[in-house]
């Protein structure tokens, strides 16, 4: 009977196979890429690592995690793999570090024990982290000159990229070196087109293709003045997602500072061809809205998916887009006004191939084919039933 084949004997494309296999954990691929590099089985388990853990990439903004981030980048293996990057947009407040210890303090109930206390020094000292290592990059102004080494380097693969910004920070580079707070608010400061600015910028003019923008997470009261800004970086822009939310009712951005961020950022992406926006932040503010989708100057948009309008408050199809061929509108709530919504979509869109509706009763359109979008409109428009 022959002996078994060793590992480092089977042929390059079944090390590759066996590399893939999902039942490999982590330090299990960690420990195939200590082999020896002359039977590819380090080359196989390095590239399978880089795509499970390095494809997507989140960052705070700290000095840790984007020289953690450069250091990626410029991986021979690892930075081929980096195709998504999201840095974070909220910033502490320095001045509100004592009214946030007190309130860390004040979470410790009863008599604080030895294992509380030290919890509680622990949060503290994270603390003093992110107010310096956040007042250092402000400072020095080095976070521009970091991203911009790390993107010089992506460039060199012609990957797109998607980049997004966000205040969530779970799983983030350096996210176990600083406070983090899981949902931001009156301590924070909210630089949405601040950190857009500065990502975007800093991919653009190094040289990488950027597809994909999103704007992801809570949005509160303080959020930080537009006007500052320079966005023309986004005049190529092809694919832009704004999903904000508040974080609570007592807690909202001022509606004329959002709706300055809103309408600063779609008067720069004027190349759009796809706009997603869910508009559940907005549901009580129908005037913001309206101002919002009239001041979009987006004349080559191909397709616009929105979720959560309600059309009882809003209009959103205020002007006409002749490249427009597919519109699909998500968990909307158009019943008292479904036909004057039906009929600004008519008269608007005349070009739609596509076209796709739910309402929050679970009511759905699903139509394809410019007569028979047309069509069924007319019938739509006509009934009393409206979709069912």
């Amino acid at each position: 009977m022959d002996p078994p084949a060793s590992f480092s004997s089977l042929p390059p494309e079944m090390v590759s196979m066996i590399c893939r296999n999902s039942v490999l954990r982590k330090q299990d691929l960690i420990a195939l890429r200590l082999t020896s590099k002359s039977h590819g089985i380090h080359l196989s388990a390095s590239l399978e690592f880089a795509e499970r853990h390095f494809k997507e990439i989140p960052l705070v903004y700290t000095r840790y995690s984007l020289e953690t981030f450069v250091e990626i980048c410029k991986h021979s293996t690892f930075g081929s793999a980096v195709r998504k990057i999201q840095l974070s947009y909220a910033r502490f407040l320095p001045e509100c570090f004592q009214e946030e210890s007190k309130s860390l303090f004040d979470d410790i109930h009863g008599e604080m024990e030895s294992q509380d206390r030290l919890k509680y020094l622990d949060k503290i000292q994270l603390l003093v982290n992110r107010c310096d290592a956040e007042e250092d990059l402000e400072k020095t102004g080095d976070a521009r000159d970091l991203l911009a080494a790390a993107f010089s380097a992506l460039s060199l693969w012609n990957h797109s990229l998607e980049l997004s910004v966000s205040s969530k920070e779970d799983r983030t580079l350096g996210s176990n070196r600083l406070y983090i707070s899981e949902d931001p608010g009156a301590r924070w400061r909210c630089d949405v087109l601040g950190t857009v600015a500065l990502l975007c910028r800093a991919a653009t003019l190094s040289g990488c293709l950027v597809q994909y923008l999103r704007i992801h997470g809570t949005v509160w009261d303080h959020l930080v003045d537009s006007s500052a800004y320079s966005l023309s970086v986004l005049s190529h822009l092809p694919e832009l997602e704004l999903e904000v939310w508040s974080p609570d009712h007592d807690n909202l951005a001022p509606i004329s500072s959002l709706e300055d961020m809103f309408t600063k950022l779609l008067n720069h992406t004027v190349g759009l061809k796809i706009l997603h926006l869910d508009c559940y932040y907005f549901e009580r503010y129908d005037r913001c809205l309206d101002k919002v989708f009239s001041a979009m100057t987006i004349p080559g948009l191909q397709k616009l998916i929105l979720s959560n309008v309600d059309f009882d408050l809003c209009n959103p199809f205020q002007k006409r887009i002749e490249t427009l061929h597919q519109l699909e509108l998500y968990d909307c709530r158009p019943r008292g006004s479904l036909k004057k919504a039906l009929l600004s979509v008519q008269n608007n869109f005349p070009r739609l191939k596509n076209f796709y509706l739910s309402d929050f009763l679970g009511h759905e359109v699903e139509l394809e084919g410019a007569q028979g979008i047309n069509d069924r409109l007319n019938e739509l428009i006509h009934s009393e039933a409206g979709p069912s």
